[in-house]
């Protein structure tokens, strides 16, 4: 049975009409609760150098994906006015930066506080 809506209906429900819409949402809950068909979550993510594997909580191999590589590029210390991009990496005292906002260098703390650079290594 179709649950009735009171605004389809254009009016207030009947007892019987409540009653049916209960009873069949009781029924399909109960179906979900025994049917077996519901969602599989992740059971376990691994990691083998760039292969990543999923495995389900029922056993499903949701499948082996490569990991994209990241190759930083080193640009040495930090200067102002130097466009940098994402992945580029500065020394900034002892300290090691990675941009991950493409912009023009400025003032470091600025540009720091606006979100363009990362800390790796802090000294």
């Amino acid at each position: 049975m179709p649950i009735i809506y009171r605004r389809d209906k254009g009016g207030p429900l009947t007892i019987e009409e409540v009653d049916g819409n209960f009873a069949d949402l009781d029924r399909r809950l109960r179906l979900l609760e025994t049917d077996g068909t519901q969602a599989e979550g992740i059971a376990r993510i691994h990691q083998e150098g760039e292969i990543l594997e999923i495995t389900g909580t029922r056993g499903t191999a949701f499948g082996r994906f490569r990991l994209p590589k990241v190759i930083p590029n080193p640009k040495g210390a930090w200067k102002t006015d130097t466009p940098y991009t994402i992945l580029d990496w500065v020394q900034v005292g002892r300290s090691l930066y990675a941009c991950v906002l493409p912009h023009r260098s400025g003032v470091f703390a600025d540009d720091l506080r606006a979100g363009s650079w990362k800390i790796l290594v802090e000294s």
